[in-house]
């Protein structure tokens, strides 16, 4: 087992995949430990690029719908994990959502 300090949980990296798996072999706490550090970097990266002005935020409309993406994905792993946990995570993505359509972005092709 690779430690997360070396190689951090990223979507990219299959660490969803790694999540899935200790949830099917029915260890939730090792499937959520990994599913919050991959929330917690999504959200900072949602959150980065929402504070970014004029071009730079246009040009990384696209990377926020990717991040967005991902924590859906997340969600639905939580969901028959830890439904209370799963009602936060939605509310945390509704603000994001709601950040990133105040800033000028859309879900919906122009």
């Amino acid at each position: 087992m690779i430690p997360d300090y070396n190689v951090p949980h990223s979507y990219a990296s299959g660490s969803i995949d790694m999540a899935r798996a200790w949830a099917s072999i029915g260890d939730k706490q090792k499937s959520l430990d990994i599913v919050n550090k991959m929330w917690k970097n999504a959200t900072q990266y949602v959150k980065w690029y929402c504070s970014l002005v004029g071009y730079r935020f246009e040009s990384s409309k696209n990377d926020v719908l990717v991040q967005m993406y991902i924590l859906q994905q997340l969600n639905a792993l939580t969901t028959p994990l830890d439904k209370g946990l799963a009602e936060k995570q939605l509310d945390e993505l509704d603000a994001l959502a709601k950040l990133f359509e105040q800033r000028g972005g859309s879900f919906y092709e122009d």
